[in-house]
């Protein structure tokens, strides 16, 4: 299903942001290590808020070797250049006319690995256990 999509939106740019889509797109300018610049991004707000906000949040993704963080999760997609690193420790929000070109999605198994190192980063779930804080 998945990559149905991803053959769709090269040939068709109407935007329907989907989580775990990734697209380029356009981030401001920061001081210090953040990432910034035209940049692969993935998304990771729910499909409802994609829908009907104005903005979406995201995490950007780069190429460069990172430290094996929680926080990190690896893809290995065949859409990218080089294997990646999304950094979820820089969720950021962006307004939808920043995001340019499709990119692809992540399959389900990159999916499940960006669900646990979004809960590490956001607090949801306990490092050491790897349980949810309730």
């Amino acid at each position: 299903m998945r990559t149905i999509r991803s053959e769709f939106l090269k040939i068709n740019p109407s935007r329907a942001y989907l989580r775990g889509d990734i697209f380029y797109a356009d981030l401001p300018d920061q001081k210090g290590s953040e990432q910034n610049g035209l940049r692969p991004v993935v998304i990771i707000q729910n499909n409802l808020g994609n829908k009907h906000s104005r903005t979406l949040i995201v995490a950007p993704i780069t190429s460069q070797n990172k430290n094996d963080l929680s926080v990190h999760s690896k893809i290995y997609s065949k859409y990218l250049e080089k294997d990646s690193t999304i950094l979820l420790e820089q969720i950021t929000t962006i307004d939808k006319n920043k995001v340019k070109n499709f990119v692809g999605c992540l399959t389900n198994s990159e999916l499940k690995d960006l669900n646990r190192a979004l809960a590490i980063s956001v607090g949801l779930m306990d490092l050491n256990s790897l349980e949810f804080i309730i």
